[in-house]
């Protein structure tokens, strides 16, 4: 091959992957630029407010790590912390343990599986908002459709389900774990599907029941989607904050206040811009490291 063909066949080469390099930038762009917006800005915004004392009309004063102190300083901030690390453990295993067994009813099931999934895929898709009203109407204490129906069978029938202090924070977790439920059953399905089938027929031959083949077959096989789905909903329940702000906002007196609810008071009921950017740059890397070292975990252990 001669030198003059070798020289325009690099150039068409070059001119190929610079075409190719802006379109991938074209496709790429509107993503990054969203990504940029709504994402990155406001995390930096949010790092570089947690610097100053700032009321959100008047001028920015830095005060260097004052609010961080202030925030680690605050009785209340341990308290809500620990509403919180209740709430996204709580709900998680929750889930976990819910959504399988429900992922086993719906794996077995051989009539109406798509309407059964369908069914409780639905809460999905609502909003937080309007899940967090309509049980609101069905928790009232007065006309609530669960106290009436408690009523009609012959329970106590007026409890304050949100207006409880021991029983609000509850009842917030107990709709949490009945909106995500559908979501997490989708993803133990999943998993299930993926186990094979000739492993439980060889158990079957040796002796094996249900309970046996569950322990030894079914769970090993879903210890990587189990330790996804916690990832999911922990991480998903430390940023809770429509639910209990649409059905308690916080209440009674702080019982199931969390740490985003926290914040949004400091920030747009006292005007404590910079104490609430420091609760949430604290929050968002609680989240980050609680999910690195979860992840790390998966891998080290699954070798994934």
């Amino acid at each position: 091959m001669s030198l003059q063909t070798t020289i325009p066949a690099r150039r068409l080469s070059r001119r190929r992957r610079r075409t190719s390099g802006i379109w991938v930038l074209l496709m790429v762009g509107p993503g990054l630029l969203l990504f940029a917006l709504f994402i990155l800005w406001p995390l930096v915004s949010a790092v570089g407010n947690s610097f100053v004392q700032w009321d959100g009309l008047g001028p920015k004063v830095f005060v260097g790590f004052a609010n961080y102190v202030q925030v680690f300083s605050t009785e209340k901030t341990w308290t809500d912390l620990g509403h919180t690390i209740f709430y996204a453990v709580g709900t998680a295993i929750a889930k976990i343990v819910l959504a399988l067994l429900i992922a086993l009813l719906v794996a077995r099931a051989t009539r109406g599986v798509s309407i059964l999934r369908s069914v409780i895929f639905i809460p999905v898709l609502m909003s937080f908002v309007a899940v967090g009203l309509l049980w609101t109407f069905i928790l009232g204490p007065n006309q609530g459709l669960l106290n009436s129906a408690l009523g009609a069978i012959g329970l106590p029938s007026q409890t304050a389900w949100l207006g409880t202090p021991s029983l609000a924070l509850y009842s917030v977790m107990g709709v949490d774990v009945w909106k995500w439920l559908g979501y997490h059953m989708v993803l133990f399905v999943a998993g299930l599907q993926s186990v094979r089938p000739e492993l439980y027929e060889a158990a079957k031959v040796d002796g094996a029941g249900t309970v046996s083949s569950f322990f030894h077959i079914t769970l090993p096989a879903l210890r990587t989607m189990i330790g996804l789905n916690f990832i999911i909903a922990f991480a998903g329940a430390l940023n809770v904050f429509d639910l209990v702000y649409v059905m308690t906002q916080g209440g009674p007196s702080g019982a199931s206040d969390t740490v985003m609810t926290f914040m949004y008071r400091q920030a747009f009921n006292v005007q404590q811009y910079g104490f609430a950017s420091a609760l949430a740059t604290i929050l968002f890397f609680l989240v980050a490291i609680v999910t690195l070292i979860q992840i790390r975990f998966l891998r080290s252990d699954y070798n994934v």
